[in-house]
């Protein structure tokens, strides 16, 4: 009799524009949040990016000894700017946001030149995104180092190519874990699912 009844049947298109309802929110809400936080993360790492290719720049085009260096110095030269690129790389910041956030620099020839001492061995990029690197572009990637335990950690990280005459000299890469936000998304997909 109840399940007959109009009542019933109310309940049931109650029940079922409810739970259309709450799909549709966990799902713009977990985009949302995604584009939120992953936006952050680019942001900081764009702008980690951006003072060391400054740096660079800055360092080059100064005055050593009297005279302007090129930013593809000599063996002598090169010493002074690891160096000062270590600085740079090793800089020390109140944010916290930057504890997880690394920095390497690297040549035209893929070979590392100075990166953060405590910056685990991340993979280079694929030869040829670096080489679309070096053509000038700058680019988002989600790289994966397993770790000797087996375990897969995640890096969000962001190339700069830091160019001279049209030619790019060095490639800066800057990663951070995302292990943390993809913790958080998957805590807010579990919610959202149970919720709708």
């Amino acid at each position: 009799m109840f399940f007959k009844s109009i009542r019933f049947k109310l309940l049931l298109w109650y029940i079922f524009f409810l739970t259309i309802t709450l799909s549709i929110f966990s799902v713009l809400l977990y985009e949302g949040f995604n584009h939120f936080i992953y936006g952050n993360l680019e942001d900081l790492l764009s702008s980690r990016a951006e003072g060391v290719v400054d740096s660079i720049k800055a360092y080059w085009i100064s005055p050593q000894n009297g005279r302007n260096v090129k930013i593809v110095p000599d063996e002598e030269n090169l010493k002074n700017f690891v160096t000062a690129a270590r600085d740079w790389v090793e800089e020390k910041r109140e944010d916290p946001e930057l504890v997880n956030v690394f920095v390497r620099i690297l040549n035209a020839k893929r070979e590392c030149i100075v990166s953060s001492k405590l910056m685990p061995p991340i993979p280079l990029l694929a030869q040829e995104d670096f080489n679309d690197i070096l053509k000038g572009e700058d680019s988002f990637d989600t790289v994966v180092w397993t770790s000797p335990d087996g375990k897969n950690n995640q890096f969000r990280m962001y190339s700069k190519p830091v160019t001279e005459d049209r030619k790019t000299e060095y490639v800066v890469h800057v990663p951070a874990r995302v292990e943390m936000i993809s913790i958080a998304l998957g805590n807010l997909h579990l919610i959202s699912s149970l919720l709708s």
